[in-house]
């Protein structure tokens, strides 16, 4: 291979690689996010399906699916029902981002979001560094 540098690199890539054509080192310049999808001549839409779906006929696809409770049901001990999110930022819950110069930095600790009456009721207070909340499931538990 004849590359001097990275950029050279990632050029082929997004040359051969649709999906990466309007991705580049200058548009990426001091960490600026870009949110697929990313338009090779820069007019990205970072909202899917403002006007219709990818369908012939414009239209989305829905499926009714059956509800089903919860394997892990609130009790007693364990009263609240915990949704882990996700970051814009990260991939996995940061599993692997975590680890990255650049983006670990836009995210740098973990937090929780729970309701202001749920933080009033159980003592939370708001802001980095005011208050440690332990968070236990059941399942690492043992029960």
């Amino acid at each position: 291979m004849e590359f001097q540098a990275s950029v050279e690199i990632y050029a082929e890539i997004a040359s051969l690689t649709p999906l990466f054509a309007g991705v580049t080192y200058e548009r990426l310049e001091g960490y600026k996010s870009l949110q697929w999808p990313v338009a090779a001549d820069g007019t990205d839409q970072p909202l899917l399906y403002t006007k219709q779906f990818s369908f012939p006929d414009g239209k989305a696809r829905l499926f009714p699916l059956a509800y089903s409770q919860p394997t892990d049901q609130v009790n007693e001990e364990f009263d609240l029902h915990l949704n882990n999110g996700r970051l814009l930022e990260h991939f996995h819950e940061g599993n692997l981002t975590y680890r990255s110069p650049g983006i670990s930095e836009q995210t740098p600790d973990v937090f929780v979001e729970v309701s202001p009456a749920l933080a009033t009721e159980r003592g939370i207070k708001s802001g980095a560094g005011s208050n440690w909340c332990r968070v236990t499931a059941r399942s690492a538990s043992g029960r």
